[in-house]
């Protein structure tokens, strides 16, 4: 019996849109324009690693939140990540601190990969499809509520 219940668990999905880098869903994630996004929440160190790699979609209507204790400074960087990326920086009142809009991706060598933001304290970062942030209202000072 337990070894059923242990594998029933194997390959679940815990995130509505797919890929999950075991993050928890976030249901609500409000951009200026009221567009909804279902973002995975990322909170670890693994969970932050990881983040987009190796994925190979993201639906419109999803993202990643990684959660950062205190706002902190930290540039972030697109390696084995398959697709453009908006990475929107948030201050802990949840205005935009930083934007980096349609960030590259880079599937070389790890050590040629450049970084992107990180010049601000941000204690949220979102990822989302490269060119959402500006479909959306996404811009410094704008909040995104959650």
């Amino acid at each position: 019996m337990l070894i059923v219940l242990l594998l029933s668990g194997c390959g679940a999905d815990q995130s509505p849109k797919g890929d999950s880098a075991g993050g928890e869903a976030l249901s609500r994630l409000r951009l200026p324009d009221g567009f909804e996004i279902h973002a995975e929440l990322l909170t670890t160190p693994v969970q932050q690693q990881i983040g987009m790699m190796y994925r190979t979609k993201l639906d419109h209507d999803a993202g990643m939140l990684f959660v950062y204790p205190v706002p902190q400074a930290m540039p972030f960087w697109m390696h084995n990540v398959n697709l453009p990326l908006d990475i929107v920086f948030i201050g802990s009142d949840r205005k935009v601190v930083e934007l980096v809009e349609n960030a590259e991706p880079c599937l070389g060598e790890s050590g040629k990969c450049p970084t992107y933001g990180g010049r601000v304290g941000a204690q949220f970062v979102l990822e989302i499809n490269g060119g959402d942030a500006a479909k959306h209202g996404v811009r410094l000072g704008t909040t995104i509520s959650f």
